[in-house]
């Protein structure tokens, strides 16, 4: 760990027309690396924001708290999820991290393969965790005398293509796997397998408040499943859902720039975005909107 705390010090604007206040977080009041991947509040309300080599950023009360290779086992991250009793799960290069609010416990040898990259993970019902990955996804859980044990689901016994991008439980209990080139696999409670949209590349998944789950895809765009009825938006383009908000909004990325999907609307922002793709966003405890982009992090709060 790197525990240098830092005060908040960096450019601030209120935009009198929509009442926005724009907060963008530099070096060194800020996280890190400016190579901003993905983000996601803890219990506390804490915001992490995990980068593409300078580890996680932890920002809570006005300071930075960072923690690098040294504690992480990698410097990429390319997500960060919460585990069923609260802890972190860090995926990225070779392996994930779990963190625990004391103990950081690192995984790679122990998944049974070896691997490139992990992209994403969800938490099942049971508890046990889901990581998608470069050669299938593997399910991590623990027995009673806290065992831990790996399954793997690939081509071979349920997924169409080995490269996962994402796993997502739904709030029903399906677990939807988006491949690079087999299309979405979905596992039902009961163990059955369907697949669909074959010939997309896959790879974002995002449930709404209204159950409804977007599928973003590379050069397709993004698809939304609604009470068995597919249908797709923006096609030809790469849209990449991000986050839902609290106030029925659904974000995605657009290369360099953010989509808003409400009430059937679509509408775009970017202009208080930092230069090059957007990669991570997520709703800050006190629900200011976060987007992390190739080259800094903005937080963009509104006046209520």
């Amino acid at each position: 760990m790197d525990g240098m705390n830092t005060p908040v010090a960096l450019a601030l604007a209120l935009t009198a027309a929509t009442d926005v206040e724009v907060t963008t977080f530099e070096a060194p009041y800020g996280p890190r690396g400016a190579d901003i991947r993905c983000l996601t509040t803890d219990a506390e309300g804490a915001m992490w924001i995990g980068t593409g080599g300078a580890g996680v950023s932890r920002f809570a009360d006005d300071e930075w708290q960072h923690f690098g290779e040294d504690v992480l086992g990698m410097g990429g991250v390319t997500s960060i999820f919460r585990g069923a009793d609260g802890e972190l799960w860090f995926t990225g290069g070779g392996g994930v991290t779990r963190f625990d609010g004391a103990e950081w416990t690192r995984y790679d040898d122990e998944l049974g393969r070896a691997i490139r990259v992990v992209y994403t993970g969800t938490v099942d019902a049971d508890g046990s965790v889901w990581f998608a990955t470069n050669a299938g996804a593997v399910r991590f859980a623990r027995d009673a005398e806290s065992d831990a044990t790996w399954t793997w689901i690939t081509s071979e016994n349920g997924l169409l293509h080995d490269v996962v991008h994402d796993v997502q439980r739904d709030a029903t209990g399906n677990l939807w796997f988006a491949t690079r080139r087999g299309g979405l696999s979905r596992q039902t409670p009961t163990n059955e397998w369907e697949h669909f949209h074959a010939n997309d590349n896959f790879r974002a998944i995002v449930e709404d408040a209204d159950g409804a789950l977007w599928f973003g895809t590379g050069g397709g765009g993004v698809l939304r499943f609604e009470d068995g009825e597919w249908t797709r938006h923006r096609a030809g383009e790469t849209v990449l859902p991000l986050f839902d908000d609290s106030r029925g909004n659904v974000w995605f990325s657009r290369g360099d720039g953010t989509l808003r999907y409400r009430e059937g609307a679509w509408s775009e922002h970017g202009e208080h975005l930092p230069a090059g793709d957007v990669e991570g966003g997520a709703e800050g405890a006190d629900r200011s909107l976060w987007f992390g982009t190739r080259s800094g992090l903005v937080r963009l709060r509104k006046e209520e």
